[in-house]
């Protein structure tokens, strides 16, 4: 049976098979970064030419993003490939436009160790956070000097003095990305230095935040949720206003008060309640300290901090400048 469309000489099956290389071929055009210098043209392998000559598409050996997309969207339209697929081909055109900083976790969610900090006290904080990878600093998070891989760690448990040994005797050598660094090279960078973790710098040679193999994929396929990984941060209403997670996206909070969430600026790098109020302080407030910070109409007061983590913020509505007048004159 022939597939209609803009390629009816295309088989379902074979329409379906070139979904597929499609989706292979984008990815492998972002690792290697030529897709985006190509400026969105591509050179086809002979098999692929010939593959594609029924659509028209081999003609030239070569192919551009239009021609890729109307094949995707014939394909969905005659319902070859769901949904999640088309979307997932669609994330990996758009992995050229992606950079480490877009998807790095931001410095202030970072768990790190310093370098003089014993073994054991690592692994209690790999325990309490889920992180088997953990960047070690010297003096500040700005000067990460390496990673330390606790599975290193476990093959030593024979020896009962590795847990009091300085993490610093085990850390592996660290690789540094810039921000700016395009997702699709990184991936590339991750396979050439066999490592799957990253340190992201800034401009000026601080330590942005942190980038995985993990993160790039689910900008790919979207969120992939681990046995660590907790459950949706929640948002419940409480006098005056709601009770946030720290970890719960700005954009929900300002849409649950029914307020549109302000633009950040390139100096603000956060997403998240904890990330606002760790921004603004300059710091992770004490577990108990009345830390509360305002922006885009709101307060934020920090209740719990928990393995230096923000866990959980009282967000209300700041009053309006006019209403307030109004009481004072009452």
């Amino acid at each position: 049976m022939d597939t209609p469309g803009i390629f009816p000489g295309f088989s379902s099956l074979a329409a379906l098979a070139v979904c597929c290389v499609v989706g292979l071929l984008l990815l492998a055009a972002g690792l290697l970064g030529g897709w985006a210098a190509a400026k969105k043209e591509m050179r086809l392998p002979g098999w692929l030419s010939r593959l594609l000559a029924p659509a028209g598409l081999g003609n030239d050996e070569t192919v551009t993003e239009e021609d890729l997309f109307e094949l995707v969207d014939d394909a969905d339209e005659q319902d070859l490939i769901d949904t999640a697929q088309k979307t997932m081909i669609t994330n990996i055109f758009d992995l050229s436009d992606v950079s480490a900083g877009d998807v790095m976790t931001h410095r202030t969610e970072v768990n790190a160790v310093n370098e003089h900090a014993s073994c054991r006290e690592a692994v209690e904080l790999a325990l309490s956070t889920g992180n088997s990878r953990l960047p070690v600093y010297r003096k500040s998070l700005d000067n990460v000097t390496g990673i330390l891989y606790v599975k290193d760690l476990l093959r030593l448990f024979d020896d009962p003095g590795v847990l009091e040994r300085q993490v610093s005797e085990f850390a592996r050598k660290a690789m540094y990305v810039p921000e700016s660094r395009p997702a699709g090279e990184l991936m590339m960078d991750f396979k050439k230095q066999h490592t799957m973790i990253a340190i992201v710098v800034d401009e000026y040679g601080g330590t942005a935040g942190l980038v995985t193999m993990e993160d790039i994929l689910e900008e790919i396929v979207g969120d992939i949720q681990d046995e660590y990984d907790t459950e949706e941060a929640e948002l419940t209403p409480c006098e005056g206003g709601f009770l946030a997670e720290g970890s719960l996206d700005l954009e929900d909070v300002f849409e649950a008060f029914g307020m549109e969430c302000p633009e950040r600026t390139d100096e603000e790098e956060f997403d998240t309640v904890g990330g606002l109020i760790a921004d603004r302080l300059g710091r992770i407030p004490e577990n108990g300290e009345p830390a509360t910070v305002q922006w885009g109409g709101l307060s934020f007061t920090c209740l719990e901090v928990r393995d230096r983590r923000i866990q959980r913020v009282r967000c209300t509505r700041l009053e309006e400048p006019d209403a307030q007048s109004e009481e004072k004159e009452r």
